[in-house]
């Protein structure tokens, strides 16, 4: 434990959140019959049997109600498609009072089934690629911080086990744009280095990065950053940042893919990475169509 009040209070938020996940977890994947010691589900039992009988009367009561308000007179109930229309319905009606319980158990298993079921994905592999694309609006705050999660437990585990870990997060700018996985990315980033991990982030659209107070202050205190060919408004915000001369704005401004400017600790120093085409290795890492 850190001696530091400020570290002291993330971890211990940290801590509470792992915990808050966990009870959710529990209660989601635990089944009615095992809820509260299953004292709940032994009430629900004891008074099926009367509530069937109430829902049954009724069933006979509005059907009858129903039959009349629908059929001007018994001949119309005598007509096939009168007669098959209100037997579906009373079917209908009828097994879902009879079969309730048979009912809730099956929809709890289904909607169980696919919030709990194990992964085919071995979590304990080397590499691991998390993609939250697909999760939507809605989901995808929560998606973020429990992607966040799995990844700060994975580094936990590791270093325990004295292992390094290697995090790189395309489309960063993404997870700035929420409040609450833009402020554990932050704590994230600042407690990595003392778990021998280390984070990377990837990004094209550099402005809406900088756009975040959050996102703007890890920048400033990275000690590594590469900076390939930007646009003018990026390099004007990248200079104030990082007190990028003219010279140097130089070198990424209009210049072929593979130059750029890499910023170690408080140096900046130019760079022209050629890589040969007619290679393998280049096919395997282009993402321009037509060339892999």
């Amino acid at each position: 434990m850190s001696d530091n009040w400020v570290v002291q209070n993330l971890e211990n938020a940290l801590e509470t959140w792992n915990e808050k996940l966990s009870e959710i977890w529990t209660l989601i994947t635990t089944t009615p019959q095992n809820f509260k010691g299953g004292n709940i589900w032994k009430v629900i039992v004891d008074i099926n049997g009367a509530v069937q009988a109430i829902g049954l009367a009724l069933l006979v009561l509005f059907f009858v109600i129903g039959m009349v308000k629908t059929c001007g007179s018994f001949t119309d109930v005598k007509k096939p498609e009168h007669a098959l229309k209100l037997f579906v319905r009373f079917a209908l009606a009828k097994g879902v009072i009879t079969y309730g319980m048979e009912l809730m158990l099956a929809l709890f298993n289904i909607v169980q089934g696919t919030i709990s079921k194990q992964t085919n994905v071995d979590t304990n592999n080397r590499l691991i690629c998390y993609d939250i694309l697909d999760l939507g609006k809605q989901l995808m705050p929560i998606g973020m911080l429990v992607v966040l999660d799995s990844i700060l437990n994975r580094i936990t585990q590791n270093r325990a086990k004295g292992k390094n870990t290697f995090i790189f997060i395309d489309e960063i700018y993404l997870l700035f744009q929420h409040e609450y996985s833009a402020n554990f990315l932050f704590t994230l980033w600042k407690r990595v280095r003392k778990y021998g991990a280390y984070a990377s982030g990837i990004t094209q659209n550099v402005d809406d990065l900088l756009q975040s107070h959050t996102a703007r202050t890890m920048l400033a205190n990275s000690e590594f950053i590469i900076m390939l060919n930007q646009a003018s408004t990026d390099r004007l915000e990248l200079a104030k940042l990082l007190n990028i001369s003219d010279l140097q704005m130089s070198y990424i401004t209009n210049v072929e893919a593979g130059h750029g400017l890499i910023k170690v600790g408080s140096s900046l120093v130019p760079f022209a990475n050629k890589f040969p085409k007619n290679t393998k290795l280049y096919k395997l890492m282009t993402t321009k169509p037509g060339e892999a």
